[in-house]
Formats: structure tokens, sequence, C-alpha cells
């Protein structure tokens, strides 16, 4: 992943204070899950906390942590908030805008064609990240969450919910994303 360094150089004033403010605080140390509760939740992303938008950054941290990398969450904040954030913040992370951060951050991540795409490959990639409606699409929030496969076929899913702080575990992705609800899905491995 690019440096910090890097990301600073064009960055907004605003991705620069909020920078400078997380990376001030305690870092995580393992997968995190219910990003209300957890350590990170006080972080800043755009004009809001974690606590409010932040999955997307947490969907890619958990990400590179599941493929054994030792990701920086402020940096993976920086990157976000320089690339990928949809109305300052507000809303959270831009699935759109996601594929152009992951190249410009140089993180390895291939996109998912559609929904059947991404049930096939997803059991067989180290990591997943799944974007998805959490309500009726287009009238609900969107959400990203990392997932990895178990050895029983079941899905670990990490800060699937705000308030718990464990993956939670689905028996298939029918079950944790209808192909209606299905917004995108990048693989990491």
């Amino acid at each position: 992943m690019i440096s910090a360094d890097e990301l600073l150089k064009n960055a907004s004033s605003s991705a620069k204070r909020n920078y400078n403010f997380n990376k001030r605080l305690s870092k995580p140390r393992d997968l995190i899950n219910g990003q209300r509760v957890c350590k990170v939740s006080k972080y800043k992303l755009g004009i809001r906390k974690v606590s409010g938008n932040g999955c997307g950054p947490i969907a890619i941290y958990n990400a590179l942590r599941i493929i054994g990398q030792q990701p920086d969450f402020p940096t993976i904040c920086l990157a976000v908030d320089k690339y990928a954030l949809r109305v300052g913040g507000i809303f959270g992370t831009d699935p759109e805008k996601l594929e152009n951060m992951f190249k410009e951050c140089r993180i390895a991540a291939m996109k998912a064609k559609d929904y059947e795409d991404f049930r096939t490959v997803s059991g067989v990639v180290r990591a997943s990240i799944l974007c998805y409606w959490v309500g009726k699409p287009k009238r609900s929030l969107l959400h990203f969450a990392a997932i990895f496969s178990n050895p029983d076929g079941t899905l670990s899913v990490c800060n699937r919910y705000s308030n718990r702080t464990t993956p939670s575990v689905a028996r298939n992705l029918d079950r944790l994303c209808p192909k209606e609800c299905y917004v995108c899905g990048f693989f990491l491995n």
C-alpha cells in the first residue's frame, strides 16, 4: 500500500487534519468489529467519525489483515478520505470510487463482475469486500464488510453489526446478502 507521506502530498486540508488526529489514537492490532463500540470508533473520516461512516475503511483494513498484511488504519482512513468519500463523508465510502482508490493506493484488489462472480470467487480467495444495501435497495444504507471462508463452507463476516465485537457467521452469501441487495464486491488474495 502507498505510504501516508505520498497520500498527504495532494490531500485536502480536512483529510490532513483527520489524519493528524487519527495517528495519535490507539491503533487496532487485530480484526475490527463493532464500529460503534471498537477502538477506532473515535477516528475521524470526512466530516464524521468512523463510528457512523467507517465501514468502508474497516472492511479494507480487515481484508488486508486477513490476507496477512499489517495495514495502518490511519493511513487507510486517509486514503478513503482522499479518494473515496461520498458527500464529504456524510454517506461514508462511495463504492464507485473504491476501485480507483485501490489502484491509486497500490492495493491489489479485483472487482467482481457481478453477484454470481462474487458468489463463486469469494469462496476461493482469502478475503473479499462486500458492499450491499442493508435493507431495501436504494432506500436504505450501504454497508461494507470483509468476508473470509471457513473450512465448513460458512462465511465469517467482519463488522457486519456495529455493536458486535466478533465476526458473525453466515451460512452462505444469499443469507448475508440477497442478490437484489448486492452493490459490488472486491477480492484480495
